[in-house]
């Protein structure tokens, strides 16, 4: 499956765009063909308003992707989003997983 319409805004960061999409809670936890849902995309992108917006909708912290097991907290780590790992932290997610 390909990337929906809701992960390329938080790719992208077009958090007008997301809005809308999210508020229906379709697809939040969705991963697209290599297992990154739309949370996964804001977090690598370093968007932290869209990984705000996700985790109010119900955005799983907890997935990991498929191919590396990543959560999005290790992504963050990973990628020195330091404001997106406090939101995540702050959102409960797991930090041992």
């Amino acid at each position: 499956m390909g990337k929906t319409a809701l992960s390329l805004a938080a790719q992208q960061g077009h958090l007008q765009a997301l809005r809308p999409l999210v508020k229906t809670r379709i697809g939040v936890n969705s991963a697209d063909f290599i297992s990154m849902t739309p949370l996964h995309w804001a977090v690598v992108g370093g968007h932290s308003d869209c990984v705000q917006e996700l985790l109010r909708h119900d955005a799983d912290a907890d997935i990991p992707n498929a191919g590396l097991g990543n959560t999005p907290l290790i992504l963050a780590v990973d990628c020195g989003h330091l404001d997106i790992v406090r939101l995540l932290i702050s959102a409960n997610c797991n930090v041992n997983a």
